[in-house]
């Protein structure tokens, strides 16, 4: 299958929690290193967050995890991918597909359940093969990049106010507080016809991935994340203070974050990861402990306070640290 000459490997931490608002939790995700992945990629990461009553986004956002899982881990489906595994774009190929059937799956199991008519689940997948990341996406999940300090959104949110936004109807501050902003407009068991998006990036030794639920994404700003992932080394205490921090806004609805550094070669710093998708709510972290965490990230944002646009930051979690 098409690699690249340059290979990144990837040291992964991940945190899922149902919020403050909601009984269960409807994000999944998944993430696959090897030796669970199939040959060619060093990672494949994916969230994903359900939509619809009675458990159903619940189960449909753990259809499309185990769709990825079936397709990527022994690599046997690849081999019903419409294009050469020689060809430039099979990996965006590949993911285009992946998402494609498991719409379709999730089409045919809602049929088959009229109380969950209606399910369906946004999905963001990334898949990291030698220096090159292939991003396949529907929905307002969100994958970043964060580099030198600066967190770049590379999917565009397939929701109703952020198409107004691209036109102009709206402007982003409107949109953040618009009535109709978590309306889909594109998702995995949506009853119209799906248009993945799809999008190739070169790596850099030390980028660091972000994918999230809008759980997060809707009430942590990209300024803050870069500044967390800045800070912390560890990957899995990345993801966890970002969603420790959705969580202290309020967090009202599920908040899911897989946080990924890529490295040139050698000794893995994060082993592989074994994630299960949650129901239940998670047991938060005391207030005391947030405070610790938060506290070492005033210290981080500190250092950047010289930034107009790290300042509210700073204000923001210095705020957080005095309702603990």
């Amino acid at each position: 299958m098409a690699t690249s000459a340059a290979t990144l490997q990837l040291d992964v931490g991940a945190a899922t929690d149902v919020g403050r608002q909601r009984s269960s939790n409807e994000d999944s995700m998944l993430v696959l290193l090897p030796p669970d992945l199939c040959p060619g990629p060093t990672g494949l990461l994916v969230v994903a967050d359900g939509m619809g009553g009675h458990q159903a986004g619940e189960v449909a956002s753990r259809f499309v995890v185990q769709g990825f899982r079936e397709m990527f881990q022994s690599g046997e489906e690849l081999r019903s991918v419409s294009v050469s595994p020689a060809h430039p774009d099979f990996w965006l190929v590949a993911l285009k597909e992946a998402i494609e059937r498991i719409h379709e799956a999730v089409l045919r199991y809602a049929a088959g359940r009229p109380d969950w008519r209606g399910m369906g689940s946004t999905v963001t997948a990334a898949l990291v093969v030698g220096d090159r990341l292939f991003v396949g996406h529907l929905g307002d999940t969100r994958a970043y990049l964060v580099r030198t300090g600066e967190a770049h959104q590379l999917t565009q949110d397939h929701t109703l106010v952020a198409e107004q936004v691209r036109i102009g109807v709206l402007t982003p501050e409107e949109a953040a507080v618009h009535p109709q902003r978590n309306v889909l407009t594109q998702a995995v068991g949506a009853e119209s016809q799906v248009v993945v998006e799809r999008t190739c990036w070169q790596l850099l030794n030390g980028d660091v991935l972000v994918l999230c639920s809008d759980g997060l994404s809707g009430l942590v700003r990209p300024e803050e994340i870069a500044a967390v992932v800045h800070h912390y080394r560890n990957v899995q205490a990345a993801s966890a203070t970002l969603v420790a921090l959705a969580n202290q806004r309020g967090g009202p609805d599920n908040i899911t974050a897989v946080v990924a550094r890529a490295r040139e070669g050698g000794r893995a710093g994060t082993p592989t990861l074994r994630l299960r998708h949650r129901r239940r709510r998670q047991t938060r972290p005391s207030a005391a402990s947030l405070a610790v965490a938060l506290g070492v990230l005033v210290l981080v944002v500190g250092a950047y306070a010289m930034s107009p646009k790290i300042q509210g930051v700073l204000d923001v979690v210095r705020n957080i640290l005095r309702i603990s």
